[in-house]
């Protein structure tokens, strides 16, 4: 998954930065246009996965032996999109809206409270074997039930690396124009602000 989010964000450098007309010696804008359909055709053939559990969870890849690993997700594939948005690349690129709403909405579902998954551990690092079979979130949640449930207005007590993954995810996606995640990203930023954490936690939020 990192692969494939973090080359994603090297070709959409490559593109902008590149003339619309190049010398002999670099490769032409073209190839990285064409580079980068060819990776968002991929990501969309993924995300429609005969099994139907990409549909179910907006979970672009297969879960694989570790499970869900929601903060490579929230590292790599969701920011990769996120920043095209903000480079006012969609009319260059039909899949990339689609593919933008489909990510988010995984973030969306781990951390609205209203999926059936509770925001407290909205970034788990590794879910293990969940059943990417079940029927919903609420179910794959049943599936996973770690030992020790974080309840309340707090997340899971963890290394705060990977909520910040989530938490700029959120951050991106509202400047983008999803609004609507606002609330929520008001609660990360109210909790991770009175927790402190790393350097990383507290650059994501500007402090």
């Amino acid at each position: 998954m990192r692969g494939t989010g973090w080359s994603l964000r090297d070709m959409i450098l490559a593109y902008v930065s590149t003339p619309d007309v190049t010398p002999s010696w670099l490769l032409p804008k073209s190839f990285f246009k064409l580079t980068i359909n060819d990776t968002l055709g991929f990501m969309q053939r993924k995300s429609t996965h005969i099994d139907n559990w990409a549909k179910k969870f907006s979970y672009y890849t297969n879960p694989g032996s570790r499970g869900f690993v929601f903060w490579q997700h929230d590292m790599s594939i969701v920011p990769s999109l996120q920043l095209m948005l903000r480079m006012g690349l969609e009319a260059d690129f039909p899949l990339l809206r689609p593919l933008a709403d489909f990510t988010i909405k995984c973030v969306e579902d781990r951390t609205s409270d209203q999926s059936g998954w509770p925001s407290q551990w909205s970034t788990p690092y590794n879910t293990g074997n969940l059943d990417a079979n079940s029927a919903d979130w609420a179910a794959l949640w049943n599936s996973y039930k770690p030992g020790k449930i974080v309840t309340g207005d707090s997340y899971q007590q963890g290394d705060l690396y990977y909520l910040s993954y989530t938490h700029a995810c959120l951050v991106l996606a509202i400047d983008n124009g999803y609004t609507h995640l606002t609330p929520i990203e008001q609660r990360f930023r109210r909790w991770m602000e009175q927790t402190g954490g790393s350097r990383t936690t507290k650059w994501s939020l500007g402090l």
